[in-house]
């Protein structure tokens, strides 16, 4: 396990916690965290560009804050975080260097009034170098990973952690327990998200932690009755004791990567407001649910309209994919430029926002 970044100071004086099926700010009245996943921090340093792509300076997070937003959700490497598997990269992208870089990257997150969202995106087992996503979080390094990133971030009130980017192709109990699976990279052993809760709390973290549910997080089905337990729901530190801070986390596309278009987004969505939705609904009953992801890439807001409009009536979180200025037909960017320029498709979600009271 990697030594934490060295600082653990409160960085906000708002914070963020669950009450029932409610996330709370730090006055006590119910929040939804509305908000862009801000790419970058999960492929820049294990490819040897960098550790951001594109600014995050202080203009650069006005840009952000100008569609009315309260969230970035911010990918992280485990291969970067740990400092491990650096073969041929730049020291000044990996280990302590990237640690702290992110974590001065989520102080200023919290200075200018947005809650962060850190999530394990990349990742890869053994030697492995974590050069893309896998079906789940790897039990031989995702547990040092979150004991990592929990002990570091412990003392920041206004961060979410999002314990894996989009589980896939594996079971309800492997989600839940770990297992055995085999990919591309040969048989190797999961984490399951009760290991990596736990790795959370018992490195001091008393935030909300977020579950993604299985097929890319798209799936919530069976979140409630595999969930585990949260060992903070015992302990004097939890801020509302005897409530569990665990999070339902959902993600939502229409059609896959540079496929889908106008015409095939509309029975899409049709289907989803009849087999997937509801079951979204269902568990946001019992739990607060976080869309961490959602999008499609036709350059249009045949999918994201109507899906926003379901997620304010069922008081639903959302956070856009994604921040980064790629060509919306190929890829679900919100933006243009980085001064915030929206495109077709990234116009829906800000003119939404302008809507909305988070």
């Amino acid at each position: 396990m990697s030594a934490p970044a060295s600082s653990s100071e409160p960085v906000s004086t708002f914070a963020i916690h669950v009450e029932q099926n409610h996330l709370i700010d730090a006055g006590g009245r119910p929040l939804r965290v509305l908000g862009v996943d801000r790419p970058g921090t999960e492929y820049m340093c294990i490819q040897n560009d960098g550790i951001f792509d594109g600014p995050t300076d202080a203009s650069a997070l006005q840009a952000i804050k100008r569609w009315k937003t309260n969230a970035v959700r911010v990918p992280l490497n485990e291969d970067c975080w740990l400092g491990i598997n650096a073969s041929g990269i730049n020291p000044a992208y990996v280990g302590a260097n990237y640690r702290n870089a992110v974590m001065g990257f989520v102080r200023d997150l919290n200075a200018a009034g947005f809650y962060a969202v850190l999530d394990l995106h990349w990742n890869a087992p053994g030697t492995t170098k974590a050069m893309e996503q896998q079906p789940m979080a790897d039990a031989a390094h995702a547990i040092d990973f979150w004991a990592s990133v929990a002990h570091a971030f412990r003392a920041y009130p206004a961060v979410m952690l999002d314990l894996y980017n989009e589980p896939n192709n594996i079971s309800w109990s492997c989600w839940a327990a770990g297992c055995a699976i085999t990919t591309s990279l040969g048989q190797w052993k999961t984490a399951g998200m009760e290991q990596m809760v736990n790795a959370v709390r018992k490195a001091g973290a008393t935030q909300p932690i977020m579950l993604g549910g299985l097929s890319w997080a798209s799936d919530l089905s069976e979140w409630i009755s595999y969930v585990p337990k949260d060992p903070l729901k015992s302990s004097a530190a939890n801020p509302i004791p005897g409530q569990s801070q665990l999070v339902a986390s959902f993600h939502g596309y229409c059609g896959p990567p540079g496929t889908s278009t106008i015409a095939e987004c509309k029975p899409y969505v049709l289907d989803a407001q009849q087999s997937v939705w509801p079951a979204v609904k269902s568990v946001s009953l019992k739990v607060p649910v976080v869309t961490g992801e959602f999008g499609e890439y036709d350059c249009s807001t045949t999918y994201v309209t109507p899906f926003m409009n379901f997620a304010d009536k069922a008081e639903i979180s959302y956070i856009g994919w994604a921040w980064i200025p790629y060509d919306c037909k190929t890829f679900p960017a919100l933006i243009s430029d980085y001064s915030g320029t929206p495109t077709a498709y990234g116009k829906g979600l800000k003119d939404h926002l302008a809507t909305v009271v988070p």
